[in-house]
């Protein structure tokens, strides 16, 4: 055996075979510093990385945003083209002068009316306007309770309370709104070129979160939908407001970054309500929906 042969094995037993430490006689070694006992293997630890899959799948996000939508199906206010053309009105509550649970309805109403069937009484409201184009964009009915039908002629129905949001009273309307039902799918639509304000928070809201209702100058007229999910940025005027109050020598740039996003679930003519989904600061009158390239000049400061 030459030297070299014998060199390299000498080196192979005081640095050890890859993932043990063994001298020539048994005795322990030592490797990267640090001494070992005699015939105690280095276990060799290779880190593996592992790609999960993320916490909220996309099946769970279209999950949990039909449970948030489903509760307000039935309290969430309508919007009306006319007021004038609901199905019916309260004429006479039996016995009380405010409904609760309960109580019997007298409706003044026509049409093909079936024991069972599910009304909803709403009152109109304030009138919405579109200040940016200087038109109406209907009234904001509340609704304030649900009754069912339990007798019924040619000229009136009587139905019971089921539901109670707010005190009903003479001369509230009731319509047979169509029952909606949970769409199966919501998705964001990249293809959606149209931007409008929020024009009012649903209930008499200052401001809203998430889990609540806002409505949004874009309806049917704008190919609006229900299901259609869209970003919500903050007002322009609302960024300069906010900068003022603080003496500071850079103004905030007004990158179009979304504070919210929105599913839209009840779509009328020129206005629509939509619950918010995910909000990181309140949503406020003002504030702008839509494609951001709809709603920005450009990338710019004040």
């Amino acid at each position: 055996m030459n030297g070299r042969v014998r060199l390299v094995l000498c080196l192979l037993m005081v640095l050890g075979w890859p993932g043990v430490v063994m001298g020539a006689s048994g005795a322990g070694g030592t490797k990267g510093g640090k001494t070992y006992a005699a015939g105690l293997p280095v276990v060799t630890l290779t880190p593996q990385v592992k790609t999960l899959p993320p916490v909220i799948d996309e099946d769970s996000w279209q999950k949990a945003t039909a449970f948030a939508l489903e509760g307000q199906l039935l309290q969430a206010s309508w919007i009306l083209d006319d007021p004038g053309m609901s199905g019916g009105r309260v004429v006479q509550i039996i016995a009380k002068e405010m409904a609760d649970t309960g109580s019997r309805l007298v409706i003044s109403a026509t049409g093909n009316w079936h024991a069972g069937d599910r009304l909803t009484i709403h009152r109109p409201g304030v009138e919405l306007h579109d200040a940016e184009k200087g038109q109406s964009l209907g009234w904001l009915s509340e609704t304030v309770g649900m009754a069912e039908v339990v007798a019924f002629d040619d000229q009136k129905v009587t139905a019971t309370v089921v539901k109670v949001f707010k005190e009903m009273m003479v001369g509230d309307l009731v319509d047979a709104f169509y029952n909606e039902k949970i769409l199966p799918r919501f998705r964001e639509d990249p293809d959606f070129g149209a931007s409008g304000s929020v024009i009012a928070m649903d209930r008499d809201l200052e401001m809203a979160a998430t889990g609540q209702v806002v409505v949004v100058g874009l309806g049917m007229k704008d190919r609006a939908y229900p299901g259609l999910v869209l970003p919500v940025y903050q007002h322009v005027s609302q960024k300069i407001d906010s900068w003022s109050m603080f003496s500071s020598p850079e103004p905030p740039r007004l990158d179009p970054l979304p504070i919210a996003d929105v599913v839209f679930f009840r779509v009328a003519a020129k206005a629509s309500l939509a619950l918010v989904i995910r909000a990181i600061e309140p949503v406020e009158k003002g504030d702008r929906i839509g494609r951001p390239n709809c709603i920005f000049s450009g990338n710019e400061n004040p």
